[in-house]
């Protein structure tokens, strides 16, 4: 049977290929294959700053940790751990990392450490692939162009709901330049107001999420802007 890191890495590249053909669509452009590299590079889990290798090292490392200090303690109190109490340690490990329940509305709410990083991964692959695409241009021209060809644009979206972040909700609607330079303004937790920002293309944490300020897992996403459109 595979293991959590080897689904969750099957997953980011069934993802990353879903993406890709998203893009394809959405922009009407031939772009890049996606590297195993750039899949490994987006599984970054900000929260303990770390790969998601890493990550599932400390994970196993954490859970493994909580199981013993669990079982000692139903020993000390005269109790045997038995197949009931095992299952339930399990079921409460797994939840942490990857959840599937049905909202009284009948969505599909899929929460989880592991969710959160395939939804991550998905904006930060679908950036990469418009980034790829312009260098991989500049690589192949042996004289410069008689007209330069127009950076690629992207749209920030935010979840619109009681639970958008002040961060996110500045950035909602805002268009950005993947490659070029972005200046703009957004709320700042750490500085209680909108702070002038500048970046050259998307930059994790400022104009794409994860969002930084105050580490929370970001709902947010990116779409491509098309000539002609705002």
């Amino acid at each position: 049977m595979p293991s959590v890191k080897a689904l969750t890495k099957n997953i980011a590249r069934q993802t990353a290929n879903d993406v890709r053909g998203q893009a394809i669509a959405e922009s009407k452009m031939n772009l890049p294959k996606v590297t195993d590299k750039a899949i490994n590079e987006a599984m970054e889990v900000p929260a303990y700053n770390a790969t998601f290798d890493e990550y599932m090292n400390l994970k196993t490392a954490e859970d493994s940790d909580k199981t013993t200090v669990k079982v000692r303690a139903l020993m000390q109190a005269g109790r045997e751990p038995n197949i009931e109490f095992l299952q339930k340690i399990v079921e409460g490990i797994c939840q942490g990392l990857l959840l599937v329940r049905i909202s009284k509305e009948g969505r599909v709410i899929i929460s989880g450490v592991i969710a959160q990083i395939i939804r991550q991964l998905a904006n930060k692959i679908y950036v990469w692939l418009f980034v790829r695409k312009e260098e991989e241009a500049e690589e192949e021209e042996e004289e410069p162009p008689k007209e330069k060809a127009k950076e690629p644009r992207l749209r920030f979206i935010a979840e619109m709901d009681d639970r958008t972040t002040p961060m996110c909700k500045s950035l909602h609607g805002q268009i950005f330049s993947a490659t070029g330079v972005n200046e703009f303004t957004r709320y700042s937790a750490s500085a209680g107001t909108e702070v002038q920002y500048r970046t050259i293309g998307m930059e994790t944490g400022i104009n794409l999420l994860p969002i930084s300020d105050h580490f929370h897992w970001c709902r947010s996403r990116v779409i491509y802007i098309g000539e002609g459109e705002e």
